[in-house]
């Protein structure tokens, strides 16, 4: 049964973020925030953690314990956790209230990754503050 509450949550958190993404755009038009700034911030965050993420974890050679089709590659640090992680730090900064939401939302999908074991805790633990750290910085860059 817990298998596959994580798995749903694992299998639904893309459209997670992608109603998170619809509240941050319907509350940067509510707030009269720079959309251009915050969807630069997110979109470059991405792509950094995206690409030096897998740098990372070629450097590092750290072994799944399991394999599936959708994750072949090395475990460390977790990209699941680092994307969300990632968005929830931007967002948060922008629109602060929605750091309740976003924040458990990220430890339940850093969680089911380790539910599910394609990580252990260690590498969501470096995911996440991989993501964080990112956040921030595309926050004081741009």
């Amino acid at each position: 049964m817990k298998k596959k509450l994580f798995n749903l949550i694992d299998s639904k958190a893309k459209i997670g973020l992608a109603g998170i993404l619809i509240l941050l755009l319907f509350g940067t038009w509510l707030l009269g925030l720079n959309i251009k700034r915050i969807g630069f911030q997110l979109i470059i965050g991405e792509i950094t953690s995206i690409l030096s993420i897998r740098v990372v974890k070629r450097i590092v050679k750290k072994k799944r314990k399991i394999t599936t089709k959708y994750s072949q590659d090395y475990a460390f640090p977790s990209s699941h956790s680092s994307s969300v992680f990632l968005l929830a730090t931007i967002i948060s900064y922008w629109m602060p209230i929605l750091s309740i939401f976003l924040f458990p939302f990220s430890f339940l999908i850093a969680y089911s990754r380790i539910k599910l074991g394609v990580h252990d805790l260690i590498d969501v633990i470096g995911g996440g503050i991989y993501g964080i750290t990112l956040g921030i910085i595309m926050i004081k860059i741009f």
